[in-house]
C-alpha cells in the first residue's frame, strides 16, 4: 500500500506490511511505529511483531487483527550519524 492508502481489513485476518529503503546510504535504521509510539523489535507483544529483514528492509506483522489494531502505521528510516571526537 502507498502512503495515503487505507484499506478495510477483517478481525482474525493476519496482515503483513514491508517497509524497504530504496536510496540512502548506510547506516541507516528502519523501524515502525503505530500512533507515534515506536514498535520495537524488542518491545514487540504475541500479536504484533517487527523483523528486521536486513539493514534496508523492516516487516510488521500482525498475526489475528482485532479492533486494537486500528491506527496510523508509519515506517520511518533514520540515518544513523557518528562524530568521533580525538
Amino acid at each position: 500500500m502507498a502512503m495515503s492508502d487505507s484499506a478495510m481489513l477483517n478481525a482474525g485476518e493476519r496482515l503483513a506490511l514491508q517497509c524497504a529503503v530504496v536510496k540512502g546510504g548506510l547506516p541507516l535504521f528502519v523501524s515502525w511505529s503505530k500512533d507515534g509510539q515506536v514498535i520495537a523489535p524488542t518491545t514487540a507483544t504475541t500479536t504484533t511483531s517487527v523483523r528486521l529483514v536486513n539493514e534496508f528492509t523492516a516487516t510488521l506483522t500482525i498475526e489475528s487483527l482485532t479492533g486494537q489494531h486500528g491506527g496510523w502505521y508509519v515506517c520511518r528510516k533514520y540515518i544513523i550519524s557518528v562524530t568521533i571526537v580525538q
